[in-house]
């Protein structure tokens, strides 16, 4: 889950949103966020993300969410801790998740937390920022079969990503044997070479915490906001 969390704070995505939903403590609890545990009792958690926890309580008014951190050992307790922050809940559009709960009252990880239990059914066509259409899929697990390319883009003319492996110095591939986490694909399928297969989507969830990636030229603005690999390259788990 951290992973992932990682990941979108990176990428910093332009959300279309409609109007706040209603929230309710039974809805809190029952589904599943990505950086926060509620209990009805009216306690919430943050756990593991970058190796600090985080205890306090919420509350529900006026269809808002008042969250306030009491205790922790996480680095930013010092800013956070023992301040009311507010949340929203919204609805995203073409989104692969399309509820979350976000606040102005801080910036950073803990200004968006996603709800997992509102992915959108497999089939679901969304559109990326960049106005390619996007086939969702059910999340699933994969490795890279080779050393790869990750791209900002389905196509051999996007910008490739270069990766940082602890004190190793930076590569233009994703190694081979790590994790990718498929999260959709392009609706028709590209050649490429002598192979005819569809780009997918990734969460690059091989990388440890203090690993990381950055486009390859770092003065060219990001084509889409995803990581995109061919799938002749990527090893489907069972």
């Amino acid at each position: 889950m951290k992973r992932l969390l990682m990941l979108f704070s990176m990428i910093a995505p332009i959300l279309l949103f409609s109007q706040t939903k209603t929230i309710t403590a039974q809805y809190l609890v029952k589904s599943q966020w990505n950086d926060f545990i509620f209990t009805n009792d009216g306690k919430v958690s943050n756990h593991g993300y970058f190796g600090g926890e985080l205890a306090g309580g919420y509350l529900v008014k006026d269809n808002e969410l008042f969250i306030t951190f009491k205790s922790g050992n996480h680095m930013d307790f010092d800013k956070i801790g023992n301040i009311p922050l507010k949340y929203r809940l919204i609805s995203v559009k073409n989104d692969f998740y399309s509820e979350r709960l976000v606040t102005n009252d801080i910036k950073g990880n803990y200004s968006v937390s996603i709800n997992f239990s509102s992915r959108v059914p497999e089939g679901t066509i969304i559109k990326d920022d960049s106005g390619i259409e996007i086939y969702v899929l059910n999340s699933a697990k994969g490795t890279a079969a080779s050393n790869i390319r990750v791209r900002d883009f389905p196509d051999l003319n996007s910008n490739i990503y270069s990766f940082q492996y602890f004190d190793e110095k930076p590569v233009p591939y994703y190694k081979k044997g790590l994790a990718v986490q498929v999260q959709g694909r392009t609706i028709k399928k590209h050649k490429v070479d002598n192979y005819e297969n569809y780009w997918y989507i990734v969460d690059l969830i091989g990388l440890d915490d203090y690993e990381s990636c950055w486009l390859k030229d770092k003065a060219v603005v990001r084509k889409s906001k995803y990581y995109w690999v061919y799938g002749e390259f990527i090893k489907f788990g069972k």
